[in-house]
């Protein structure tokens, strides 16, 4: 075998390895492109769901929605204080996992949101009379949540619209 075989035969295997690596590289890359595809069609439903339910939760925990919703039944300011503040830790709770799904950002407003609605609960109920009904304690809660909260649940609803619409609008 002269050298100019062995120069055409060594061209004509790395020729072919290189058209077999080229080959595997792009089956590869088809491969991942159409599981990132399966996996975004798994998870969009979900994380739209948590979307949806932060949105829920949010208003049901607002001092306007917890006002109506929780009186019935507290027989003082101080048992619907305590339904109150039950029901933004348990629809919390809820909840939690939600944040799986959503951005670090809209996931710490809501957290904020949360926090100030039980802060604006606990200053209501030690700046009012012991003596005080369901009735009052219900209107200064939310007399002081549009002075307080409401900028906090109301920038975590815009968060929460803004990353939908940033995220899933399809063009």
């Amino acid at each position: 075998m002269n050298t100019s075989t062995f120069i055409v035969i060594a061209l004509l295997v790395a020729s072919l390895v290189l058209v077999v690596y080229l080959f595997l590289a792009d089956a590869e890359k088809r491969r991942a492109a159409e599981y990132r595809k399966h996996a975004l069609h798994d998870i969009l439903p979900n994380r739209l769901q948590a979307y949806e339910r932060l949105s829920l939760y949010l208003n049901r925990i607002s001092p306007d929605e917890m006002a109506v919703r929780e009186q019935v039944g507290a027989a003082t300011a101080k048992d619907l204080y305590l339904a109150m503040l039950n029901c933004v830790r348990q629809e919390f709770e809820h909840n939690v996992a939600m944040q799986i799904y959503v951005t670090d950002a809209s996931w710490k407003r809501v957290e904020r949101a949360k926090e100030e609605v039980i802060k604006t609960l606990n200053n209501t109920v030690k700046s009012l009379a012991p003596n005080v009904t369901p009735l009052e304690f219900s209107a200064e809660f939310v007399e002081a949540g549009r002075n307080t909260c409401s900028f906090y649940l109301d920038r975590a609803k815009d968060g929460l619209r803004k990353d939908v619409a940033g995220e899933f609008v399809i063009e």
